[in-house]
């Protein structure tokens, strides 16, 4: 019997609008009411994923930023995984709600990054940058959306916070369901 079911959200469990339906809703009280713990992992920030896991009173962790994160149900970060410094670096991070914040090769070292999203139109050449970053042992990037490339350390990934989460809560994986 499964006791741990996790799943994207965006392409998931949320429409084209970004919202849960009332379906998903009623399926995932049916889990949880079978005693079927049910956790979302997403490439969001825990505060982009917040509203949802609400909206679905959900009461386990969350799986944040490609996996580079996990919090617990009181918003607490239990897991982190951030990128290594990397002196290469030299790029803009953007957060919706604040300024930019410039980083520069003087800055970086002030900084930690979990995950380093680069947005381009042009899709030839966010190809090319993850190839470019690639090569680096320590960093995987890859094209999360289409004008979206992601960077995050090389050993992060929704499946390894799912085999993290497991191994707390004491489940084998055969016990569980990843839709990620």
């Amino acid at each position: 019997m499964y006791k741990l079911i996790v799943s994207d959200l965006d392409g998931t469990l949320v429409d084209k609008n970004k919202n849960v339906s009332e379906y998903t809703k009623k399926i995932v009280t049916l889990l949880k009411e079978r005693g079927i713990e049910f956790i979302i992992a997403t490439g969001r920030s825990y505060k982009g994923a917040k509203h949802i896991y609400d909206a679905l009173e959900l009461s386990g962790e969350i799986v944040c930023n490609n996996g580079t994160t996990i919090y617990n149900n009181k918003g607490e970060l239990i897991f982190q995984r951030t990128l290594d410094s990397n002196d290469k670096a030299n790029t803009f991070l953007y957060n919706p709600l604040e300024d930019p914040i410039e980083i520069t090769l003087e800055n970086i070292n002030l900084y930690t990054f979990e995950k380093i999203v680069l947005m381009d139109k042009d899709a030839e050449k966010l190809k090319h940058l993850s190839s470019y970053f690639n090569k680096y042992n320590e960093i995987n990037a890859f094209i999360s959306q289409e004008d979206y490339l992601d960077i995050v350390h090389f050993e992060t990934s929704k499946g390894k916070a799912l085999e993290t989460i497991a191994k707390l809560k004491n489940i084998s994986l055969e016990h569980t369901i990843e839709n990620i």
